[in-house]
């Protein structure tokens, strides 16, 4: 599978996996790791998350879309 940002750029690169949320092929360059909280449900229909988290694999597209929820403002 190559990177598809590299395909686009008209590069061949080899992905070194998929991103999390749209399933692109990724090389090093255009994939950012994310730690990513999991979340429990509790008592009383609250949600909180658990102390240690887990990583994902995101596009920059993605990575930017999904930052935006934690923007002031939004």
């Amino acid at each position: 599978m190559m990177c598809y940002d590299c395909f686009t750029k008209g590069d061949r690169n080899e992905a070194l996996g998929v991103c999390h949320h749209c399933s692109v092929g990724l090389c090093s360059e255009h994939g950012a790791i994310v730690s990513d909280p999991i979340l429990v449900q509790t008592p009383v229909a609250q949600v909180a998350a658990i102390p240690k988290k887990a990583r994902e694999l995101l596009c920059r597209t993605c990575l930017d879309a999904l930052r935006q929820r934690h923007a002031p403002g939004a």
